[in-house]
């Protein structure tokens, strides 16, 4: 949505990845209650959404824009040439040689310039040793 209301030119892919298959199969759908479009302005709920009954469905322009992975950020390879990275939330739940090794195959997925994005308890304290420099708040960019 954010892609389409900045009119931005050329082709743009999303990779949504997870473990769980019944997640990746409910956001295949595209479909959301009132709970989990709470924080969708206004304004994009009418213009990419169409209520049915008690549900939002996301319009086909931009659930096409969207390609659903499985994938274990420890055991699989990582796919390469992204501007962004956004993984929120989830390497709190491993211990800190799993996030070193996680974050190196970030790093190595990203474009020179590219970005990645962690939860607010997630801070990266050694960014420097993969590579990154901290662009804001839980950001980070690529050298």
């Amino acid at each position: 949505m954010i892609l389409d209301d900045l009119k931005t030119m050329g082709r743009h892919t999303i990779l949504a990845t997870d473990l769980d298959e019944t997640i990746l199969e409910r956001a295949k759908k595209g479909e959301y209650v009132d709970s989990e479009i709470k924080n969708v302005k206004q304004d994009q709920l009418k213009k990419y959404f169409t209520k049915v009954n008690d549900k939002y469905i996301i319009n086909a322009k931009i659930k096409n824009m969207v390609t659903f992975k499985k994938h274990d950020l420890i055991l699989n390879n990582y796919d390469k040439n992204f501007d962004l990275i956004v993984c929120r939330n989830v390497v709190i739940y491993f211990n800190q040689e799993v996030k070193n090794e996680i974050y190196k195959k970030f790093s190595s997925s990203l474009k020179k310039g590219g970005l990645l994005f962690v939860g607010a308890t997630e801070s990266i304290y050694n960014y420097k040793d993969y590579g990154f420099e901290k662009a804001s708040t839980f950001i980070y960019r690529k050298l």
